[in-house]
């Protein structure tokens, strides 16, 4: 492949990938171009501009690249083990499926396919395209409380708030590097918070185990690893739906979302949370202990006791669970916003709201969670359906 075809390419994907719910933008110093060159190899780039937001097979995918099918098969495996793209696992053989940056297959480059050239670029890039308020405006991610907090607010917790219920309700765990901070350390930048701290459930988690970009957890080991997160104040962020595949445990020292926010006059307009912290002023001592387990300066000293900038606050209840007084306590909004009801519907109001193709399912994607979606894609590839629903989706222009 020529020099020329090859810029050729990477362009093409740096559209594919903007095209896709969350975006890859481009940029005017072409720091996007670098980073895809790190991250996708030529051949790559050209069988991944080729591929959909829905599973397919290597030989339909073959046909549309015109490689051949052994061809296009070593090269999707490739992508696979380099956490580019999602197998879904049919009778006997995978299917392949797209996946956009972040959150996507980004995660696993950060976490596990770093060095420093690596490093620099997608710092470049980040920089480039305001990466922390990027994340900050498409609320992917929303925050619940430490389950302490909860407990001492004696609230009654609907399900998609409840961590313990959100981690025991699945049967597949994994947990992985924090892609935010294995960067900042690769940097030279990163804080003493804990690395593995990205949990996955059901098939993303089987995903990250059968490609070693994470590690099985049983659900015992989960909650342990819970409690040392709240021990080290760090704030508990899912993903934003009610579905629950994943959630991060976020740090204001090298979490992109977590600063992004911390940059905001009001960074509780960018959450999505069903809580608020507040002070009785009769029981606080004002030892502090808040504004130091606070990540998002929401916590301020007083006259006389310590005061919470509920502009500021977003509900996490790291302040509430180590209050020494109690002074410190959880209480919910008047009108709490619900999450989506799936993750496929919140990207897909992301997509809607970019004004992509993607978008145009928001209301289907809300009846079919993300564990649903894969299962009915294997089924209709089983009863030879998948290839005519996906032209359909096509001809639609919702791909």
């Amino acid at each position: 492949m020529s020099e020329m075809a090859t810029e050729a390419t990477y362009g093409k994907l740096r559209d594919f990938l903007d095209r896709q719910a969350a975006g890859f933008p481009a940029t005017d110093t072409g720091s996007d171009i670098d980073l895809l060159k790190l991250m996708f190899t030529p051949e790559q780039a050209e069988v991944e501009i080729h591929m959909k937001m829905a599973p397919e097979s290597a030989e339909v995918i073959a046909k549309r690249c015109s490689k051949a099918v052994e061809e296009t098969t070593r090269i999707l495996e490739s992508m696979v083990k380099d956490g580019l793209i999602m197998p879904v696992p049919g009778k006997g053989r995978n299917y392949y499926m797209v996946l956009q940056y972040i959150t996507g297959f980004g995660e696993n480059v950060w976490a596990y396919r770093l060095n420093p050239e690596m490093a620099e670029a997608i710092d470049r890039y980040s920089e480039d395209v305001h990466f922390d308020t990027w994340l900050v405006g498409q609320k992917q991610m929303r925050v619940v409380p430490v389950n302490e907090a909860v407990e001492i607010a004696k609230a009654e917790v609907a399900t998609y708030n409840d961590i313990k219920q959100m981690i025991t309700s699945h049967k597949d765990i994994s947990v992985s590097p924090c892609p935010c901070r294995q960067l900042a350390k690769n940097l030279g930048r990163g804080c003493d918070h804990m690395i593995d701290t990205e949990l996955s459930f059901d098939f993303i988690a089987r995903y990250r185990i059968d490609n070693g970009f994470g590690r099985r957890l049983t659900r015992e080991e989960a909650l342990e690893f819970v409690k040392a997160a709240e021990e080290e104040a760090l704030i508990v962020s899912p993903v934003n739906a009610r579905e629950q595949i994943a959630m991060c445990f976020c740090c204001g020292c090298s979490c992109y979302w977590v600063k992004g926010l911390k940059i905001q006059d009001r960074p509780a307009d960018y959450v999505m949370s069903s809580y608020y912290a507040a002070v009785d002023e009769s029981k606080c001592t004002k030892c502090g202990t808040c504004i130091e387990r606070c990540q998002i300066d929401a916590r301020v000293e007083g006259d006389r006791v310590m005061k919470v900038d509920l502009a500021r606050c977003i509900g996490c209840g790291l302040c509430v669970s180590r209050c020494p007084t109690g002074a410190s306590t959880l209480v919910m909004k008047e009108h709490p916003e619900r999450p989506p009801s799936t993750l496929l519907s919140r990207y897909a109001e992301i997509g809607q709201e970019r004004g992509v193709p993607f978008g145009k399912n928001r209301r289907l994607l809300s009846l079919v969670s993300a564990n649903t979606f894969m299962k009915l894609m294997s089924l209709l590839h089983r009863a030879r359906l998948a290839l005519y629903f996906s032209n359909i989706m096509d001809k639609l222009g919702r791909f």
